[in-house]
């Protein structure tokens, strides 16, 4: 089960892809199109239209990357938008895949994990990094963290998920305790029972989003988050999600980004399809501990810490 989870949370790949495989001509373009739309470079994340995808494509042509053989480092995103506000990456989570070791490594970062931000000499919350300059500073600031380099972007808008979930008819997931928890404005609050539950896209949304009240804070949130995703990827690959992929593809279009060609889509779910759902899942965790500054809360991780997950990360990437 944990093998699907990690692979749920690479989003759109698969999600995408899935119905690359058994569909026909029509919906195969129709994806393709709607893939396109979500191309991003990573200088200008806002060069994502129709228009300029045949650049994009030119100029990433001869880009080096051999998912057969060499290992690969992804980020995947969350990006939680406010009023007023330019976002805030409020998941932050890197998959290393090294087909050689037949594995995969995974980890997240909390969102207030305090470090250096890429290019503002100066030390700031790690999920602020988008604030101040996108994809592109995330994505900085994460290499800089992990002392590694980064493959691929893979984002999703977190309002998203309610679009998502309500295009392929709702989740089911599997809730450890009863809870509540108010949307994003304060005007309405939703219960959430323990046990099985369903959720359409609004509930889904405000349920992946609860962290107070959870014994485990953020990292209790990122499991309901990787919950989420894992029902959506498994409804997503049900018979029936043909009915429903336009409206699937319309909503993924319109809240996920990635830097990925759609060439490499395909490829990536092939490997999928024949390797990488049987490769040996490692997750690592990180210790943080909590700071008070003036300026607010945040979770230290030690330069030990720090340089041990970066030593697991660059012992995990070695060809054997």
């Amino acid at each position: 089960m944990k093998k699907k989870i990690i692979l749920g949370s690479l989003i759109t790949i698969f999600i995408i892809a899935i119905p690359l495989s058994i569909y026909g001509v029509k919906q195969y373009y129709m994806v393709k199109d709607h893939v396109d739309d979500m191309h991003i470079t990573i200088d200008d994340e806002q060069n994502n239209n129709s228009d300029n995808n045949e650049d994009i494509d030119d100029e990433l042509t001869d880009r080096p990357i051999n998912i057969h053989d060499e290992p690969l480092t992804y980020l995947l995103l969350g990006i939680g938008n406010r009023p007023d506000d330019p976002g805030r990456a409020d998941v932050i989570m890197v998959v290393s895949i090294n087909p050689d070791k037949e594995e995969i490594l995974t980890f997240n970062i909390p969102r207030d994990t305090k470090t250096e931000i890429s290019g503002k000499n100066s030390y700031d919350k790690i999920n602020h990094a988008y604030s101040y300059g996108g994809t592109k500073t995330t994505k900085e600031t994460v290499e800089d963290f992990i002392d590694s380099e980064i493959d691929d972007v893979v984002q999703i808008n977190m309002q998203g998920f309610r679009d998502l979930v309500d295009a392929i008819g709702g989740v089911t997931v599997d809730n450890s305790f009863s809870f509540e928890q108010a949307d994003e404005l304060g005007k309405e609050t939703y219960h959430y029972d323990k046990g099985e539950i369903d959720l359409d896209g609004e509930e889904a949304l405000h349920y992946s989003r609860m962290r107070k009240q959870d014994p485990e804070g953020d990292l209790g949130r990122n499991k309901r988050q990787k919950q989420v995703i894992e029902a959506i990827l498994e409804k997503a690959k049900s018979p029936s999600a043909v009915f429903s992929l336009n409206d699937t593809m319309q909503a993924l279009s319109s809240n996920v980004k990635t830097t990925i060609r759609f060439s490499e889509i395909k490829d990536l779910f092939k490997e999928y399809q024949s390797d990488w759902k049987d490769f040996e899942l490692k997750e690592e965790t990180l210790d943080v501990e909590d700071e008070w500054a003036p300026e607010g809360f945040y979770f230290r991780i030690t330069d030990e810490e720090q340089y041990r997950v970066q030593q697991e990360l660059a012992d995990f990437l070695e060809k054997e």
